[in-house]
């Protein structure tokens, strides 16, 4: 997946047995996670954001997403914001 010019991204990554699902921004050549929710193989669900930092399953990161290391998939942002408010 290509670092969007401006504007919020919305996509997929599978790690440690779940589905993530992110909203990311571009800042600085970087794409920033600002809201990941992690569907787990069991169907549990763990979401984070400003307003949640971290909790017993998790946390917000704070590192940028490393495009060569981590396999993002496009999303509509639709579908993103379905998991979110799941």
């Amino acid at each position: 997946m290509k670092l969007p010019p401006s504007g919020t991204t919305s996509a997929t990554l599978t790690r440690r047995g779940g589905l993530w699902y992110i909203k990311a921004v571009p800042d600085h050549g970087e794409l920033i996670v600002i809201k990941p929710a992690e569907l787990t193989s069991a169907g549990q669900l763990h979401g984070y954001s400003w307003e949640h930092l971290e909790d017993e399953h998790g946390f917000l990161t704070d590192q940028a997403i490393n495009l060569g290391e981590d396999p993002l998939e496009a999303i509509p942002a639709e579908d993103f914001h379905r998991v979110w408010t799941r």
